[in-house]
């Protein structure tokens, strides 16, 4: 999933939205949260991004389940995090 990251940064793209595309059907299937911090190492390590920055963009949709989660999001590098009755986005 990371690679996708990186190519889609790579590619010029202005961000990403992280998901498991309904993969709460699977037991194996990791979450947006989950990835997120694979994702947001690896563009450290081999871009130099930090995060938030304006150039590149991480939304997660997944592994939110309330409003506590959308803040971990952020706090681990999300521009913003969803679930059904919650969003939290970080002002840059």
């Amino acid at each position: 999933c990371w690679e996708d990251a990186v190519e889609a940064y790579d590619r010029g793209l202005a961000g990403i939205v992280l998901s498991n595309h309904g993969g709460r059907q699977l037991d194996f299937a990791r979450s947006g949260i989950e990835v997120l911090v694979e994702v947001v190492e690896k563009l450290k390590v081999m871009r130099g991004l930090t995060f938030p920055n304006d150039t590149f963009q991480l939304f997660v949709d997944g592994g939110v389940r309330r409003a506590t989660d959308v803040l971990k999001a952020v706090a681990l590098g999300a521009t913003a995090g969803t679930c059904l009755l919650c969003s939290v986005q970080r002002s840059i």
